[in-house]
């Protein structure tokens, strides 16, 4: 530390041109492997397997990130599946919700959203850039 020196710069604000702007540290995304974008997935707390009281049936939704997989790209709203295969009340839901839960995740682990949850990465990777 003896060997400190301050220097003086002669150099003044005014001379610089500041409209000349240029990205010098970009953000690096990095590439997430379809298993990563999969977990992702499933530990996203609104991806969760429920009881619709309207519909009457188990229905699943799917959130990668801060949006829902949709099932009917055409119809905006359309954010659940329904198991239409499966007519059972509500007490019966929660019977066998760990049973839902457990076709949910092989559903995911086997890349049946695949498609859908890289095209909602590229669209926030895009956002970001």
């Amino acid at each position: 530390m003896n060997d400190t020196q301050v220097i003086k710069l002669k150099i003044k604000g005014t001379s610089f041109d500041y409209s000349k702007c240029v990205n010098a540290f970009p953000t690096r995304t990095k590439e997430k492997s379809v298993e990563e974008m999969r977990e992702a997935v499933l530990t996203n707390m609104r991806t969760k397997v429920e009881y619709s009281d309207k519909e009457e049936k188990p229905t699943v939704r799917v959130a990668y990130g801060n949006e829902y997989i949709r099932f009917n790209p055409k119809d905006k709203k359309s954010t659940c599946f329904t198991y239409e295969e499966f007519d059972i009340t509500k007490e019966q839901f929660a019977e066998y919700e760990d049973d839902f839960n457990e076709v949910l995740r092989t559903d995911v682990e086997g890349g049946m959203f695949d498609d859908e949850i890289k095209r909602i990465s590229q669209k926030m990777s895009d956002a970001r850039n």
